[in-house]
């Protein structure tokens, strides 16, 4: 679960970020799409399944513009329902990890962040 786990902070992360709502949105959207259900704990895989079961992941390459097909066809509520339901998968999750695991994957989440944003 530390891949989903790093996958979900960097979601909350962006989803913290000053650019417009729904921008925010696709890039969490992106991160949350490289999951799949079963590498979730079973309380959230049903909310995960709901935010992004309907976007096509292949081809890979298709990816990102069915994020943004998607994020963009949500109404001013359902982006602010989806921003709610990302953070409480987060915090859903956050139990799991220990304390000392925690804080290493946070690391290891803004290292990747890192990472992608200077491609």
């Amino acid at each position: 679960m530390s891949y989903a786990w790093q996958q979900l902070q960097c979601a909350v992360r962006a989803l913290s970020g000053t650019s417009e709502q729904r921008e925010r949105l696709v890039v969490a959207y992106n991160k949350l799409v490289k999951l799949r259900p079963k590498d979730l704990p079973a309380e959230v895989a049903a909310d995960f399944e709901l935010l992004v079961g309907s976007i096509p992941r292949y081809p890979a390459k298709n990816v990102l513009r069915e994020v943004k097909t998607e994020v963009h066809s949500l109404t001013d509520t359902q982006v602010t329902q989806a921003i709610a339901v990302i953070s409480a998968m987060h915090e859903a999750v956050s139990v799991y990890q220990p304390r000392r695991v925690h804080c290493a994957m946070t690391v290891a989440a803004s290292r990747q962040e890192v990472a992608e944003h200077a491609q």
